[in-house]
């Protein structure tokens, strides 16, 4: 893909300077064209060439200077335009699209307003069943295995719910702090146009 955002970036910034090529069908990659009647009408000179010329090169520009922020760690010199292989490998497995966990996030919308007072841990527990489809793999074990599994989840129970509560104070802790370090920042500014006032 670097290839192809570098190739964006650069053609973007040639159509800024002349978008003539545009306007005569020329396309940033070399995917086949459907030349029909509406390409060749947009291809067709009229009395708004120079107008829609100068269109396109300030949108042009935009998209430059856009795909140069966005895009700036995939570009030439960004930290990821020579990526050793064992980062190409690494980076094999992560997913292309977000479904999966917009799929999460819609599962937890739906338990949240189905179990309004279930805990974050439960619904957490429900998810991660779900997902990983712990089921299915139980239902797989012998009988001893799957004793065996239970047994260990029953001890650990308490251990997870602690470690639970734990993370769940410290989260609650470091958001009291940032609200207090926000506050007094709004009463020091107060007291700043207070003093000015004077």
């Amino acid at each position: 893909m670097n290839e192809k955002y570098d190739k964006f970036v650069k053609t973007m910034h040639s159509w800024s300077k002349d978008a003539l090529p545009v306007l005569k069908g020329e396309c940033l990659y070399d995917d086949e064209s459907r030349m029909d009647e509406v390409y060749m009408s947009l291809l067709a000179e009229s009395d708004t060439y120079p107008l829609c010329k100068k269109i396109l090169e300030l949108m042009c520009a935009s998209f430059a200077k856009l795909g140069e922020r966005m895009l700036c760690d995939h570009l030439e010199g960004g930290k990821f335009w020579n990526v050793e292989d064992d980062v190409k490998h690494e980076m094999m497995s992560v997913p292309t699209t977000n479904v999966g966990v917009e799929r999460d996030f819609g599962m937890l919308d739906r338990l949240m307003r189905e179990n309004p007072n279930a805990s974050t841990l439960a619904l957490e527990g429900l998810i991660m069943w779900q997902e990983n489809k712990t089921g299915k793999w139980r239902d797989e074990l012998n009988e001893e295995m799957r004793a065996k599994y239970m047994r260990i989840a029953r001890e650990s129970m308490n251990e997870q719910r602690r470690l639970y509560f734990e993370r769940h104070k410290a989260i609650k802790e470091v958001r009291a702090m940032r609200w207090a370090e926000k506050h007094l920042r709004a009463v020091a500014r107060v007291e700043r146009e207070r003093e000015r006032m004077v």
